[in-house]
C-alpha cells in the first residue's frame, strides 16, 4: 500500500528502473519463422557467419526426428518430433543457453498420416504467446501446454489426408488460435479460441475435379485479416466472422508462406508446369490430343491415350526420388462429362484450361486492401522464371531473396519488381528450409545439409559455406549472438 502513498516523480522513477532492469520477454520467435513469418531476426542479433561441427559450436543436442523448426520462448528452444515406431508424438523444450533437455512431453497416437520420404509426422512449428504453446499434429489435432510441458486443453481433429503430409503450421493472433486446415477430403480454414480450443468459425474451401486441394502454407496476418495461400489462390479472410474478403486467382499449388511489408504481400506461387524446364515430354496439348486421335473422331479414347507420358518434371530436385509427374487415362476421365468413355474436344478443352493454370505461376507482389477478385487490380508486379516450390522468400533492404532447387538464388527489387540478380550458390539438390535474414546477411540452406551465406545487398557476394553433412528440412533462426539450425537429427547453437 505504501507504494500509492509515494510522489508521482518517484513512482515514474520506479517503474524506469524496473523496466531496464529487468530482462523483458524476447516475443521475435513466437511461431514458424518469427513475426508474421517474416523469416527476419532481430536488429540485435548477431549470429555466426563462421561456424560448423568443430568451429563455433556452443552446444549439439541430440533430438527426435520432425520437420518443425524451433521456437523461442522465456530462453527455452521448443520443437516437436515423432516417434514413428512407438506412434507417439513429441514436443521438447531446450534451454538455449546449454542444451540440455528441460522436458519432452508425449502425445500417443493410433496412426501416423503417410507422408514424403523428405517429411516427418511432426511438420508442423509450434506457436506461442508467451505464456502457454500450441502445436498441431495431423491424425491428433490441436493440444496446449504450458511452459512447464503439462498439457492446458486437447483438441482432436478428424484427421483428413493431405497430399505429401500436412505442411503447415498454427498460427496466434489475439485470443485466436489459427490453422490451415486443408486436405483432400474436407479442406477447412479453422479459428479456434486458444484459451480452450473451441472452435470459433471455419471456412470450407471449394474442391475442384481432378485437381487434389493443397496447401501446405501458414497463415499470415494483415490488420483484421487472415491471408491463405493455397492451391490456384490466396485468399483474404476477416478474422472475427470467417466471412471471405478477396481473392487472388495465380497458378500454385500453395506452398510458400506469403510475406507483408508496408502492406503489400509477397508470394512464391510454383506449380508443376510454371516454367520452359518443368514442361516434360509434353510441350503443346493440343498437339498431344490431334497426334493421339487414331480414329480422326475428334476424341480420345482409353485405348489412344498415351499412359505414362510425362507431363511435368522437377529438373533440379531429383535427390527426393520424385523428379517428374506422369499422366494417366484415370485422371483425364473426370473430364468425360457426358460418360461416355471419350473426352471429346470440348472436354479436353476444359482439360487444356486445367493445365494453362499449372503453367500460371510465379513470384508475385500484391497490393491489400481491396476487396472482391483482386487479381487484375492489385498485382504490382510478377517474376515468373526461378520460383522456389517449398522455401518462402525473405523481404529486407527493399530486396527479396529467393532460392530454388538447384542453389539459383535470385534477389528481385521489392517496389518495381526489376531482377538484380540470378546467381548459382554453388550447392545444388533440393531446398526445403526458408531462408534467414539476420545483421545484413541471407541465411540459404539446403536439404544435403550445406548452408550459404550471402550478403544482403543488391551486389551479390557470398560469405561463407558451411557443410554440416546432415540433412536439414527445417528452417534456421537467429537471436542473440545465436544461429540454431535442426538437422534430421542433431539440434545445433552455434555462436561465440
Amino acid at each position: 500500500m505504501k507504494l500509492f502513498k509515494m510522489k508521482k516523480t518517484t513512482v515514474l522513477i520506479v517503474s524506469f528502473l524496473l523496466l531496464f532492469s529487468c530482462k523483458q520477454p524476447n516475443t521475435e520467435w513466437f511461431q514458424f519463422r518469427g513475426t508474421n513469418a517474416l523469416g527476419i531476426a532481430s536488429k540485435s542479433a548477431t549470429p555466426p557467419t563462421n561456424f560448423g561441427p568443430d568451429k563455433n559450436l556452443i552446444w549439439k543436442t541430440e533430438i527426435p526426428r520432425g520437420l518443425s523448426s524451433p521456437i523461442l520462448v522465456d530462453e527455452n528452444l521448443v520443437a516437436t518430433g515423432a516417434d514413428t515406431e512407438n506412434k507417439k508424438y513429441m514436443v521438447w523444450c531446450v534451454n538455449s543457453k546449454n542444451g540440455k533437455i528441460s522436458w519432452q512431453t508425449e502425445i500417443e497416437v493410433n496412426q501416423f498420416e503417410k507422408v514424403h520420404s523428405a517429411s516427418s509426422p511432426a511438420a508442423a512449428t509450434p506457436v506461442s504467446d508467451g505464456e502457454y504453446i500450441y502445436c498441431y499434429f495431423s491424425t491428433f489435432g490441436l493440444v496446449c501446454l504450458n511452459l512447464e510441458g503439462n498439457k492446458i486443453w486437447e483438441k482432436t481433429i478428424e484427421f483428413k489426408p493431405v497430399l505429401q503430409g500436412s505442411g503447415t503450421s498454427p498460427v496466434i493472433h489475439e485470443n485466436k488460435l489459427i490453422l490451415n486446415h486443408d486436405n483432400l477430403v474436407q479442406p477447412k480454414l479453422m479459428v479456434f479460441d486458444k484459451t480452450n480450443g473451441e472452435l470459433i468459425w471455419d471456412y470450407a474451401f471449394k474442391i475442384r475435379p481432378m485437381i487434389p486441394s493443397t496447401s501446405w502454407s501458414t497463415p499470415v496476418i494483415w490488420k483484421n485479416q487472415v491471408i491463405i495461400h493455397r492451391l490456384n489462390e490466396i485468399i483474404g479472410f476477416d478474422l472475427e466472422t470467417g466471412k471471405q474478403i478477396w481473392n487472388f486467382d495465380i497458378g500454385t499449388s500453395g506452398c510458400g508462406t506469403p510475406v507483408i511489408l508496408n502492406d503489400i504481400l509477397y508470394v512464391n506461387a510454383w506449380m508443376i508446369r510454371g516454367e520452359k524446364s518443368f514442361l516434360g515430354d509434353v510441350i503443346d496439348f493440343q498437339q498431344l490430343f490431334s497426334k493421339n486421335d487414331k480414329n480422326l473422331d475428334n476424341s480420345l479414347s482409353a485405348e489412344e491415350f498415351p499412359n505414362g507420358i510425362v507431363f511435368s518434371e522437377r529438373p533440379e530436385g531429383e535427390d527426393l526420388g520424385d523428379a517428374s509427374n506422369s499422366l494417366y487415362w484415370g485422371m483425364v476421365k473426370a473430364f468425360d462429362y457426358d460418360k461416355n468413355n471419350l473426352i471429346s474436344t470440348g472436354e479436353w478443352k476444359e482439360f487444356m484450361s486445367l493445365m494453362a493454370d499449372y503453367g500460371n505461376h510465379g513470384l508475385v507482389a500484391i497490393q491489400l486492401g481491396d476487396t472482391g477478385n483482386i487479381t487484375l487490380s492489385a498485382q504490382k508486379w510478377r517474376i515468373k522464371e526461378n520460383i522456389p516450390e517449398t522455401p518462402s522468400v525473405v523481404v529486407d533492404n527493399r530486396l527479396v531473396f529467393m532460392a530454388k532447387n538447384g542453389g539459383t538464388v535470385t534477389c528481385v527489387d521489392a517496389s518495381s519488381g526489376q531482377v538484380v540478380f540470378v546467381e548459382k550458390l554453388g550447392v545444388a539438390g533440393t531446398y526445403l528450409a526458408s531462408p534467414l535474414a539476420a545483421n545484413q546477411n541471407i541465411y540459404f540452406t539446403s536439404f544435403n545439409g550445406k548452408i550459404t551465406i550471402i550478403k544482403n545487398t543488391p551486389q551479390f557476394e557470398i560469405v561463407n559455406q558451411i557443410d554440416l553433412k546432415e540433412r536439414i528440412g527445417a528452417s534456421p533462426i537467429a537471436f542473440d549472438k545465436k544461429l540454431i539450425i535442426r538437422t534430421e537429427n542433431n539440434l545445433y547453437a552455434f555462436g561465440k
